[in-house]
C-alpha cells in the first residue's frame, strides 16, 4: 500500500489519510516513514478498529491526528458525531480555533 500512495503524491499533497479497515490496522510504520520523507501529515481513520492494536499500540495513536466516527453503521454508534485525537498541541490549537470559528460564524446558516 505505501508504494501505491507514494505514486500519487504530488506537490499539492498535504497529508496521507489511511484507515484501519474492519478492525485490521494499516501498516503504520511504513506510512509514517513515507509521510516523514515527503513532509506530509499522517491522518488516521480508526472508526472501524476501535480497540485494535498494531505492534502492541492501540489504533488511534499512529497518525498526527486520528478520527473516530460515531454515526451508523460504525462499531461504536452514538447517533451521530465523532472525535479527533492528537498529542500535537499545535494541531489541538488549530482544531479548537476552527471549531470556535464555525460555532460563531452564522453566515452559513
Amino acid at each position: 500500500m505505501p508504494g501505491k500512495i507514494e505514486a500519487r503524491i504530488t506537490p499539492q499533497t498535504k497529508a496521507i489519510l489511511a484507515n484501519n479497515t474492519n478492525g485490521h490496522p494499516a501498516p503504520w510504520e511504513p506510512l509514517r516513514a513515507l509521510a516523514k520523507q515527503h513532509g506530509l501529515f499522517l491522518l488516521e481513520d480508526s472508526t472501524e478498529a476501535i480497540g485494535s492494536r498494531y505492534q502492541d499500540k492501540l489504533v488511534g495513536s499512529f497518525g498526527d491526528c486520528s478520527v473516530f466516527d460515531f454515526s451508523q453503521p460504525s462499531a461504536l454508534c452514538c447517533g451521530e458525531g465523532g472525535m479527533v485525537v492528537t498529542d500535537d498541541i499545535e494541531i489541538v490549537r488549530l482544531l479548537r480555533n476552527y471549531r470556535q470559528h464555525k460555532l460563531t460564524d452564522r453566515s452559513s446558516l
